[in-house]
């Protein structure tokens, strides 16, 4: 008799773990996107953050999740955001580029002097003497 309560409580016990792993189990289950891994692969890897996040990998599961778009890497351009968009099966249309243009051409006329510079008429000594002498930063050095 002693045997067989022991089988009975040992089998119990036993049960009773499988029961509680397979809850435990059931609860904590993280669901892989079968495309972040694809979407890393198409990416350069170079972790430049110019997309916005810290890593490459950590675009690709920005995108996997869709918490952002497709066009965000800049260093492999059009060519990866199409790799995305097959990946994902949804059309990819880039978005038109935008150019910057500075309209005021930095001459003596359209900017002022923030100060006058008599130094070496070297771009690098005008860079060093404050970034150059115009009051538009974003202007021509001036030589």
């Amino acid at each position: 008799m002693s045997l067989i309560t022991a089988l009975l409580v040992v089998g119990g016990m036993g049960a009773l773990w499988a029961l509680l792993l397979t809850f435990t189990a059931q609860k904590t289950h993280v669901h892989v996107n079968q495309n972040l891994e694809k979407i890393n692969a198409a990416l350069p890897g170079c972790d430049c953050q110019a997309c916005g996040f810290k890593t490459c990998k950590a675009y690709a599961a920005a995108i996997a999740g869709s918490r952002t778009s497709v066009y965000g890497c800049a260093a492999g351009g059009p060519k990866t955001a199409h790799a995305i968009g097959d990946i994902l099966e949804v059309p990819v249309t880039m978005p038109d580029q935008m150019v910057a243009v500075v309209h005021c051409k930095g001459g003596k006329r359209e900017t002022l002097d923030r100060y006058r510079y008599d130094g070496i008429a070297d771009y690098h000594a005008v860079m060093i003497a404050g970034n150059g002498d115009k009051l538009c930063a974003d202007g021509c050095l001036g030589l």
